[in-house]
């Protein structure tokens, strides 16, 4: 596999600010509010970005494995932590209102723009890096 590993951790610290400045607005200027579907970009982006970070990790910490362990490795890595945001999703919500909720439904369109942005960040990988 070649890839400039330095160019694309660079790429990965610019995306993460591009997401994090998204955040900051919609907490500043409370675009969830009025936008309502404004999550799940967020979830399509952070899905993108821990797929990336997985794949250059297993890449240039991990040895060479082939395009489709890292893949495999990737998706794990983004399944963990997308129950864990859930769930901390779910507590911290608890925190702020006292009532215990959990809507399967938002859940589940939560992981499923998630894995969308996983398949658009393989597909990105695939492009970019020459096997």
């Amino acid at each position: 596999m070649s890839v400039n590993t330095r160019r694309f951790g660079w790429f990965l610290v610019l995306f993460i600010f591009f997401i994090f400045a998204l955040d900051a607005g919609n907490l500043y200027w409370g675009w969830q509010r009025h936008v309502s579907w404004f999550d799940s970009p967020m979830h399509f982006l952070g899905g993108a970005w821990v797929t990336l970070a997985s794949i250059w990790f297993f890449t240039t910490h991990r040895g060479n494995h082939p395009f489709n362990q890292r893949f495999f490795y990737a998706l794990t890595a983004l399944f963990v932590i997308s129950v864990f945001w859930e769930a901390y999703e779910a507590f911290f919500n608890f925190l702020r209102s006292g009532l215990w909720t959990f809507n399967a439904t938002d859940t589940a369109k939560d992981l499923f723009c998630n894995y969308l942005g996983a398949i658009l960040a393989i597909y990105f990988t695939k492009q970019y890096v020459k096997q």
